[in-house]
């Protein structure tokens, strides 16, 4: 199965593109899917939005799963699904 990571705002400085499609096993759940992330991007990114050792980002990021703010790993993905990451804004 194919999902769509869209990368938003700020988070575009630490990605070549801003959406990418990500081939992910049938069953898969958002931990896989930041498991592949950590494949594809993991080298690349800071510590301070990525932990190397836990495999997920850190700090104020939000993942969304078709426009749906979620943190549950085990959450399953479906085919063809947009799981958008944007950093969470503070302040008024």
């Amino acid at each position: 199965m194919k999902v769509i990571l869209s990368i938003n705002g700020y988070l575009n400085q630490f990605f070549e593109q801003s959406h990418y499609e990500l081939a992910l096993d049938e069953g898969a759940t958002l931990a896989d899917l930041l498991i592949a992330v950590d494949r594809r991007f993991g080298a690349s990114l800071p510590k301070s939005i990525w932990s190397h050792e836990k495999k997920m980002f850190r700090g104020p990021i939000s993942i969304s799963v078709d426009s749906n703010k979620t943190s549950d790993p085990a959450l399953p993905l479906k085919d063809g699904q947009r799981v958008s990451l944007s950093r969470f804004l503070i302040g008024g």
